[in-house]
């Protein structure tokens, strides 16, 4: 893990350094940094935009589960494919590949 933490400081390092010093960032966006590193780095860098909040009522036994069915699912297939760990230039696909697991997984429990 200590890897992508570096490449994700990085990341956020050229990030700032490319908005210039003139460059000013309201107290939200300095918040988000202070409180979650990673969240800046996914909103900011990557410009990833947040999924609407949806209600699954699920209990808390069958949330647990399908943590672990999509977890479990998303490795084996990343390792069946002959891949190791997730690289920042792979993320994009990987995202693709992790959206289509939850989707399946979720799809099995009545929203």
């Amino acid at each position: 893990m200590p890897g992508i933490l570096r490449t994700i400081r990085q990341s956020v390092h050229i990030f700032l350094i490319n908005s210039g010093p003139a460059h000013t960032y309201s107290p939200t966006v300095l918040e988000t940094y202070a409180a979650c590193p990673l969240c800046f780095f996914i909103e900011k860098v990557l410009e990833v935009e947040a999924l609407p909040e949806i209600e699954l009522n699920l209990s808390a036994r069958d949330r647990g589960t399908a943590v672990h069915n999509i977890l479990s699912a998303f490795y084996r297939a990343w390792k069946g494919a002959g891949r190791g760990r997730v690289h920042l230039s792979e993320l994009a696909e990987a995202g693709e590949l992790m959206s289509g697991i939850v989707t399946a997984e979720l799809g099995r429990y009545t929203l």
